[in-house]
């Protein structure tokens, strides 16, 4: 995510540290108000969810995922067990992760997606054959930002298209599921883009903007991308944690790793018993904040002190 983490302090949101209650910061109010319908926004009549043959077998909420970047990054601090930070260097890694990530208690991933023919975009498919049989699912965290209404409506009926009938998409109600990225210049006027063009297709899950809760144009969703916070909370909505946060080739760390601190914040998030439960992240080295199994993390299960304390506390049967 680069220096995006940064601006979390001027958005709207709720930052909670390990073992102190939440507390509002620069709130302008309660939980976001409900999504505004396609007819009460000028749309066109709303897209038939999508209803594959056969059943459909889809976690239901809370439902607990970690944001996961395909495309590889690197860390001057830290180092992979499986001695490396691309997930597709071994062709067995996609299904590792997916174990791994279940192991957890998890029961999504949120991929980024950087474009049509991205790294992220070719590299996605081996994610979902990887959950194949299991009752894992993957959703993209849609990242390219200021798009013209034009480009997200391609976009749009790209990934509808090709990703979100798939099998193992993450789907809400028959609408696959894709987190929105808003980036420093994103506005009301842009989640109205968003809101007119997608023509309820996606379950949209925005992520904060500064005066979102203002914004008549709502999306499904909302959530926070903070990792620079042990962990951000969007009342109502989602609930987020971070391991810790080192960016590669900065000499000290803006959110030192502490496994207790880590496991109170895990506590915490699973208390909030809001919709979406969120990990930041299981892979992304090049900020620090990955929870993939590492040298300087071991444990007698393999799969490292931080996926230990998710199985811990959010492990059931089934996942």
């Amino acid at each position: 995510m680069g220096i995006r983490a940064a601006w979390v302090g001027a958005l709207t949101l709720m930052v909670v540290t390990a073992g102190v209650p939440p507390m509002a910061s620069g709130s302008t109010g309660g939980p976001v108000s409900a999504p505004v319908t396609a007819a009460a926004a000028g749309q066109a009549a709303p897209v038939v969810p999508i209803r594959p043959v056969g059943s459909d077998p889809q976690p239901r909420f809370p439902i607990r995922a970690a944001f996961y970047y395909g495309w590889g990054s690197t860390s001057t601090h830290f180092t992979a067990t499986y001695g490396t930070s691309d997930p597709f260097a071994s062709p067995g890694a996609p299904r590792r992760h997916v174990q791994q990530m279940r192991y957890a208690g998890l029961n999504a991933g949120i991929a980024s997606w950087m474009g049509i023919n991205s790294f992220a975009d070719v590299r996605f498919p081996s994610q979902l054959r990887a959950a194949d049989g299991t009752p894992f699912r993957w959703s993209l965290y849609y990242e390219p930002a200021g798009r013209s209404a034009a480009a997200i409506d391609r976009d749009l009926t790209y990934l509808r298209g090709r990703y979100g009938i798939d099998r193992s998409f993450l789907r809400v109600s028959g609408k696959p599921v894709l987190f929105i990225w808003a980036g420093g210049s994103f506005s009301c006027a842009q989640a109205k883009t968003w809101v007119t063009v997608n023509r309820s297709r996606f379950h949209l899950v925005f992520k904060v903007y500064p005066g979102y809760t203002a914004c008549p144009y709502k999306p499904a969703s909302y959530h926070e991308y903070g990792p620079v916070h042990r962990a951000v909370s969007v009342p109502g909505q989602s609930y987020a944690v971070s391991p810790g946060f080192w960016q590669t080739g900065v000499g000290r760390p803006a959110l030192g790793r502490d496994p207790r601190a880590w496991d109170l914040a895990i506590k915490a998030m699973k208390a909030s018993g809001v919709r979406w439960q969120l990990i930041t992240t299981f892979n992304e080295w090049g900020e620090g904040t990955a929870v993939e199994p590492a040298r300087q993390w071991p444990s007698g299960t393999g799969f490292g002190r931080y996926l230990d304390l998710l199985h811990v506390n959010l492990w059931r049967t089934g996942v």
